[in-house]
């Protein structure tokens, strides 16, 4: 049984995790990219913002990416760099670094055998029942 999207015809799925900090949502990641075969890549918005320019910082790790054929990418804590967009712009340009993450992503996702994982504490708008 191969894993790959293009023996079964689908496309490679987005992916979101979410839930309270220490549940395992990059660990779930990790053990997603072990039962693959690709290498698993974790970046971490507040490691990537001490470098002083958080978009450069994000465009420079996707170019390292971009060198893989086959990974998969978890960016944890996304909400760090994607705030809703409905909201007003926060000072440090939360939402030019939402934007450069858009622009970064459809080359991202030229190859199939990448797969892009988003983790975060905080749903927005979730409701809890």
């Amino acid at each position: 049984m191969t894993v790959s999207g293009r023996r079964w015809r689908i496309r490679t799925p987005r992916i979101a995790l979410f839930g309270p900090p220490g549940t395992g949502k990059a660990t779930f990641a990790r053990a997603i990219a072990a039962r693959l075969g690709r290498p698993f890549v974790e970046l971490l918005p507040s490691r990537l913002a001490d470098a002083g320019n958080l978009v450069a910082a994000l465009r420079s790790a996707f170019a390292r990416i971009a060198e893989l054929e086959r990974v998969l990418v978890v960016i944890d804590e996304v909400e760090e760099i994607a705030p809703v967009r409905s909201e007003p712009a926060q000072p440090g340009g939360l939402h030019r670094v939402a934007n450069e993450l858009l622009k970064l992503i459809p080359g991202f996702r030229e190859r199939d055998e990448r797969l892009l994982v988003c983790a975060t504490d905080s749903v927005r708008g979730a409701s809890t029942a």
